[in-house]
């Protein structure tokens, strides 16, 4: 069953009142390749409507084997 992205906003708003987001506070938004279009859109879209700040900061795939050395 997909989600629709208006669903998706509003759970993306009640996690950033959760976090108590404010109108100009900055949020980044960590994403990689694998990151799900239709969800970053709606949390960029949920951070906009608290009249804030969405950075997006993608992060290059890591090699957990090699990475805890």
């Amino acid at each position: 069953m997909s989600v629709s992205d208006y669903e998706l906003v509003q759970s993306w708003s009640q996690v950033l009142d959760l976090c108590k987001l404010g109108a100009g506070q900055t949020v980044t938004l960590l994403t990689s390749a694998d990151t799900n279009a239709q969800t970053l859109r709606c949390a960029i879209l949920a951070v906009r409507q608290k009249r804030a700040i969405a950075n997006r900061l993608d992060l290059q795939p890591v090699n957990g084997g090699v990475s805890s050395r």
